[in-house]
């Protein structure tokens, strides 16, 4: 399966967000290929906006490093599910 080359903005920012998450845990660029599971060369395309990151692979962050997808995708609200949930709870209380 071959991933789509795009040039939009939306594919750079996304980049940016991969960059976010690799520097927060301080990951190698093969150990975000590896929790992504994807190869490292793909991985630096994703990283450099050169290619959209498969979902599969997106599905990844989510699963194992609790990654909120509303957040990597749209940059709404908090970079992991649990601090997003924390707010919802505590909107809901006022």
């Amino acid at each position: 399966m071959s991933q789509t080359t795009i040039d939009l903005p939306f594919v750079k920012v996304l980049g940016l967000r991969l960059a976010q998450i690799q520097d927060h845990f301080r990951f190698s660029p093969a150990k975000m290929a590896q929790v992504m599971d994807i190869s490292k060369d793909t991985y630096f395309k994703n990283k450099k906006g050169a290619h959209l990151p498969s979902i599969p692979a997106l599905m990844e962050l989510d699963k194992d490093l609790d990654i909120s997808l509303d957040w990597l995708l749209f940059g709404r609200g908090s970079m992991f599910k649990a601090d997003n949930k924390r707010e919802e709870k505590k909107d809901e209380k006022q």
